[in-house]
């Protein structure tokens, strides 16, 4: 067997004793051609998509790889990057801007907390402090109607490299953050991305 097709059957024989345990269905597909391109292409049926950050090469080891980039920049839905050897944990911290993007983060966010974990960590992106006051209240309402325990913390401006030094300093296990928000300005998700050492879940 080539070692391709030794890897496919590694891939095929670690999925299955996944979904066995898990106990649910799955299955197995092939496809040729360019990677971010089929990807894309998958990502239309999928409620998920999950990449790993690092690209193939020695030179890409460890930063953001290529074809994450075109995923990311397409915005089709959500994406799950995973860093290498990295495991899904708690808390679990999301960004909230204030839009829709940021709404359907938060309500991903709150149905990954485990049952008897029920404390959520919101990072409060705004430009200014009343603007940020009026996210925190709308967001301390949506948790209390679900019985979430919230603990807030405020980054005013939201410039790449501050966002980078709070989202370092946050004890997380996984980052939900709302897409739109790190694309408005330019290069800042690859930056971002490229830059923290978490899972992270981008919702668009």
């Amino acid at each position: 067997m080539s070692e391709r097709g030794l890897a496919l059957r590694r891939i095929l024989v670690a999925l299955e004793t996944a979904a066995s345990k898990a106990r649910i269905n799955w299955s197995f597909q092939v496809a040729r051609g360019t990677v971010a391109t089929e990807m894309l292409a998958a990502a239309s049926e999928a409620d998920l998509l999950a990449l790993g950050k690092s690209g193939w090469t020695a030179v890409t080891e460890g930063r953001l790889g290529s074809t994450v980039r075109a995923i990311v920049s397409a915005g089709s839905g959500p994406v799950l990057i995973l860093q290498p050897g990295a495991r899904l944990g708690t808390p679990v911290l999301a960004v909230n801007d204030g839009s829709s993007a940021a709404r359907k983060a938060l309500e991903f966010a709150a149905r990954l907390l485990p049952e008897e974990d029920g404390g959520l960590s919101v990072l409060i992106a705004a430009n200014d402090a009343e603007t940020a006051r009026t996210l925190q209240k709308q967001a301390g309402e949506w948790a209390e109607r679900r019985r979430i325990n919230v603990r807030f913390r405020t980054l005013l401006g939201g410039r790449v490299p501050e966002l980078v030094r709070a989202l370092g300093t946050e004890d997380a296990g996984l980052l939900v953050l709302p897409g739109p928000f790190l694309s408005a300005t330019a290069g800042a998700l690859p930056a971002i991305l490229s830059r923290i050492e978490r899972p992270a879940l981008l919702v668009w």
